[in-house]
């Protein structure tokens, strides 16, 4: 297994289209990136859309194998001559709609990090998060959700990340509603379908 890695500079731009390489690296549209995201892969990267990355965003899929007595294996490949029987552990990294990642994330292999959740800076995420979790810290814990419960359980019903483009237009008052500010019925009422 040979690790690809991938270093995206990208200032203040978003990503045009689908893009998907033969490294199982997928990165789906109408995802923002803001200068350096280092992606370190030798399994899957998922990163799906309406996703902001702020600089010095860390992705790695796979790390030693620790299982074994040793972690460097090119010594035993090297002076034993012996084909190291696992080099690497690697999961699927996930990170899902409209996830919002502060300057210096690190994401660890096998995490999904759910939609719309925001992490705060300098946060290293070690295991998978819930939908619209806000994250801090050294390994990262949930500090909050941006909504409560009845809000949350509307936007998982309406669903405004399959809207087509007319859709989204003809729900304009949507999005500039500060939805901690109105209560489920509230949100209800200004979806225009």
């Amino acid at each position: 297994m040979k690790i690809k890695e991938l270093i995206i500079y990208i200032k203040n731009g978003f990503n045009p289209k689908k893009l998907k390489s033969k490294n199982k690296l997928t990165i789906w549209t109408k995802s923002f990136y803001n200068w350096k995201i280092f992606i370190k892969w030798t399994w899957n990267v998922s990163i799906w859309s309406y996703c902001a990355f702020w600089p010095n965003l860390r992705i790695i899929s796979s790390n030693h194998d620790y299982n074994y007595p040793f972690l460097q294996w090119s010594f035993i490949e090297r002076d034993l001559w012996v084909k190291h029987p696992n080099k690497f552990i690697a999961k699927d990294v996930n990170i899902w709609s409209d996830v919002w990642t502060w300057d210096n994330v690190m994401i660890m292999p096998w995490v999904n990090i759910w939609n719309w959740v925001i992490i705060w800076a300098w946060a290293v995420v070690t295991k998978d998060i819930p939908d619209y979790a806000i994250i801090w810290w050294v390994p990262a814990k949930i500090l909050k959700y941006r909504f409560n419960d009845d809000i949350i359980s509307v936007l998982k019903e309406i669903k405004w990340w399959d809207w087509s483009l007319e859709k989204q237009k003809r729900n304009i008052e949507f999005f500039k509603t500060n939805l901690n500010k109105i209560n489920a019925e509230e949100l209800k009422k200004i979806i225009n379908d």
